[in-house]
């Protein structure tokens, strides 16, 4: 695998700009409803409908731009957009047919592909697309879009028919090259399975029942879920069977509940009420002594809710309450803030409580890293949610306008969304671009080849990709790129280095 990645050594001082939130296209006039938007080179593709047709649609960020791939004149319903790296793959209904099947498009043209009746859970993995597919004759059984842009079924149980149903969710690549997932069988618990993409290759790790969370951070893959008593119990994986085991049980005594989980710094963060210190936000390194609360930020048995909202370099942000000001937003720096017994330890710092009109209420909801400064959605007390941004400092917190935002998308130097148009009473394609923003002139520039492609990354690589080979090549920038234990560069990988002291 070829990882090319490059550095920008420096940014300038954060400046405060007016919001640049533009509509890029309408679609629709009414009844527009986004899901997710994804890359492909130089184009976001998502679906959406003209009129009565939905279908798969593709922008550079221009309204001229912005263009149906679908035939116009075909009804076809994307849902699951995702980007294989050289095509898009999503499931829909087959044309005159009942259930979902597997759609592809190179961004030309669209297909359908495969003969699934139902298509579910989606997820990218060395250039090609795997899912749950079932069939009648099988059931559900481990699929994939293959590099050909056709529907193969890449693992069946031994047996046959519906009996013998595997069921895969919960997809993460992780850093040892593997795709892993847990699977139910019919009569069996539910197991941890791994695979190369090949039937071969594609194993079952451990029978582990009821997990319901499957998780990639650093060397650790992370499972969670209840045993047979209701409880909660944190298991953490090497990728082998002995290697799986229980690290936390949270309360022997009753059922506590988990949610909003995310992985930073190689570690996992998680909200969880442990019936003693309410809904706080916890953190593990894959240890027992290393999964701890992070702070009981509202003391006592109250709750705080912290929600993890994503991360832009060094620090994670936050939505919380800590009990007086209500919900805010907080940060957690990736360098703890001291050792105990060589356990890091890590605490809550208030970047800016957004809501000064109600400490009762407040809505955050996750974002996306773009232009060395983090971007989500929040509600400043009047009823609208809109963009904010911040570069981590209470001055440096900004809310840019917009409603209800979702979906980010970053796409060159543009940040695409789907956002409320209360004019039409409906949800379209909206971007925005940063006016202080310079592009950086490039000096001792190395590229790769022709058929390269310049990988998009955080600052914190937590996960293997691998680049496809493309028609030419995009850059796209992002802050000093650190790899994680697990990474590694083949020979003749090449870097891009930039002038020091611009964005």
């Amino acid at each position: 695998m070829r990882l090319i990645f490059f550095l920008i050594l420096g940014c300038c001082c954060a400046l405060k700009a007016p919001a640049q939130i533009t509509l890029v296209k309408n679609i629709n006039p009414i009844l527009n409803q986004y899901g997710r938007i994804v890359k492909l080179g130089n184009h976001a593709y998502f679906g959406s409908m003209e009129g009565a047709i939905q279908g798969l649609y593709k922008t550079d960020g221009t309204s001229i731009g912005t263009l149906r791939v679908t035939d116009p004149n075909i009804n076809i319903f994307v849902k699951e957009p995702t980007s294989s790296g050289t095509f898009i793959g999503w499931s829909g209904p087959k044309l005159g047919g009942s259930g979902e099947y597997p759609w592809v498009s190179n961004g030309i043209m669209a297909s359908s592909v495969g003969f699934n009746n139902f298509v579910q859970t989606l997820f990218p993995f060395n250039g090609e697309i795997f899912y749950a597919g079932h069939t009648f004759d099988e059931g559900f059984e481990l699929w994939k879009i293959n590099a050909a842009s056709t529907a193969e079924m890449v693992k069946s149980l031994p047996g046959v028919g519906v009996n013998n149903t595997l069921t895969p969710s919960k997809f993460v690549a992780h850093t040892d090259g593997f795709l892993y997932f847990l699977a139910w069988a019919n009569n069996a618990p539910c197991a941890l399975w791994r695979t190369n993409g090949t039937t071969a290759g594609t194993i079952k790790v451990k029978d582990i029942p009821n997990m319901t969370q499957l998780l990639s951070a650093g060397s650790n893959l992370f499972l969670f879920g209840p045993n047979g008593s209701g409880n909660h119990k944190l298991w953490v994986s090497d990728g082998t069977s002995a290697g799986t085991v229980v690290i936390k049980d949270f309360n022997p005594s009753d059922y506590p509940t988990s949610s909003n989980y995310y992985t930073f710094n190689n570690k996992l963060f998680f909200t969880l009420d442990d019936q003693i210190n309410g809904s706080e936000l916890w953190v593990s390194d894959g240890t027992t002594l290393g999964t701890q609360i992070v702070e009981n930020l509202n003391p006592g048995g109250a709750s705080s809710l912290a929600t993890p909202l994503g991360h832009e370099a060094g620090n994670l942000y936050v939505a919380a309450n800590n009990g007086s000001i209500g919900p805010a937003l907080y940060k957690i720096s990736a360098n703890p803030t001291s050792l105990i017994s060589g356990i890091p330890q890590y605490s809550f710092t208030l970047v800016k409580d957004l809501n000064t009109v109600s400490d009762a209420t407040s809505y955050f909801d996750k974002g996306i890293a773009f232009q060395g400064k983090f971007y989500f959605s929040a509600g400043s007390g009047d009823g609208n949610t809109e963009l904010c941004r911040t570069d981590g400092t209470n001055t440096g917190t900004e809310l840019l306008g917009g409603s209800y935002p979702k979906n980010y998308c970053v796409l060159n130097n543009k940040l695409l969304f789907a956002n409320y148009n209360p004019t039409n009473f409906d949800f379209e394609l909206y971007k925005y671009e940063d006016p202080t923003f310079v592009p950086c002139a490039n000096s001792s520039v190395l590229h790769g080849i022709a058929s390269d492609i310049l990988f998009e990354a955080n600052t914190s690589m937590e996960s293997i990709q691998t680049i496809p080979s493309l028609t030419g090549y995009t850059i796209y920038k992002a802050p000093a790129i650190i790899l994680n234990p697990g990474f590694n560069t083949e020979a003749g990988a090449k870097f891009l280095t930039v002038t020091a002291g611009c964005n």
